[in-house]
């Protein structure tokens, strides 16, 4: 049987993490309390994530060069540290090199659960060069390939976006919905404050009107909300201390994408299992600091061993 092809169109970053006991206010300097190099991006992330939830942990991992790094960014050394993972990062379009986006983010180092928060400086590498002409063949989607499933992010130019899904109100060639809650709020036309238990549904059966096939909505600590239209139901988060919360969203993408390929092989599609596994994965990541070094392989995501944070959804389900 021939291998499947996930497609992961999105970019890698080199982190630049400052952890200290508060943000800076305007014109203050404040002694941080860490400071970490590490790689991330969405689309790295997500990519990761799916090549590791169907792979065991090796016992001396080997991290491969990233091709095509370029060596104006910050340490020409930094690559050696980027976990390829069988060279899944290796190329994306036929540019003479691959663009790495640099973020600085700020880490505030919070002692209470569920409040490590951070803010995020960046510069525009790869995901701004595309345009809407790298995008218009089935191939293209897939460096050449044809890919049986393809994972686009809002991190890429709205235009970009709505080439690779043939037009922006063309929902109906959207198999799977995955937003957090202020992605839900943009998209349905809400304010933040808006996206609560109660509308969750609401929103879900909206893009289901429109010919979206699965929604998801991701809550972060609070777990995920799915639906079809047939079923719905509420995954809820682990109770887990937070280190990092960066990458959670992409590694739980990545895990369910995987999903989608592995239970297409094996049977009936089953997003509740989907959820609940990519919901896993999603808690082990943020388990680390630095939005790769905590994406969980499938091993680990087996013998996560932890308890339900208390929810205020009812019975972990809102219908």
């Amino acid at each position: 049987m021939p291998p499947k092809i996930i497609s992961v169109i999105g970019g890698l970053d080199y982190d630049l993490i400052m952890m200290a006991n508060r943000i800076p206010n305007v014109g203050e300097s404040v002694l941080a309390n860490e400071y970490l190099e590490a790689p991330g991006g969405k689309g790295a992330n997500t990519a990761l994530a799916a090549y590791r939830s169907c792979h065991q942990k090796p016992h001396d991992p080997r991290p491969i060069p990233a091709k095509g790094w370029t060596s104006d960014k910050p340490s020409d050394d930094a690559h050696r540290n980027v976990d390829m993972d069988a060279q899944l990062l290796s190329s994306t379009t036929s540019r003479d090199k691959i663009e790495v986006d640099v973020r600085m983010r700020l880490l505030r180092h919070d002692r209470r659960p569920y409040q490590k928060k951070n803010r995020c400086l960046f510069t525009h590498g790869a995901t701004t060069t595309w345009g809407t002409e790298d995008f218009l063949r089935i191939e293209d989607l897939g460096c050449g390939m044809r890919p049986d499933i393809c994972v686009a992010q809002m991190g890429i130019q709205k235009e970009v976006v709505e080439q690779m899904i043939e037009t922006a109100e063309c929902y109906k060639w959207v198999t799977h919905l995955i937003m957090n809650e202020s992605e839900a709020a943009i998209m349905s036309g809400r304010e933040l404050g808006e996206v609560n238990e109660d509308i969750w549904p609401i929103i879900c059966q909206e893009f289901l009107s429109r010919g979206v096939k699965n929604v998801v909505i991701t809550l972060g600590a609070q777990g995920a909300y799915y639906a079809t239209a047939t079923e719905r139901g509420y995954c809820p988060g682990y109770d887990v201390e937070v280190v990092d919360s960066t990458g959670a969203d992409d590694t739980f993408i990545g895990v369910y994408a995987l999903e989608c390929i592995r239970q297409k092989e094996h049977g009936p599609w089953k997003i509740e299992q989907a959820v609940a596994r990519a919901n896993k994965a999603a808690a082990i990541a943020i388990l680390r600091l630095g939005a790769q070094r905590g994406i969980p392989w499938s091993d680990e995501i087996d013998k996560l061993d932890a308890p339900f944070r208390a929810s205020k959804v009812a019975d972990g389900r809102t219908d």
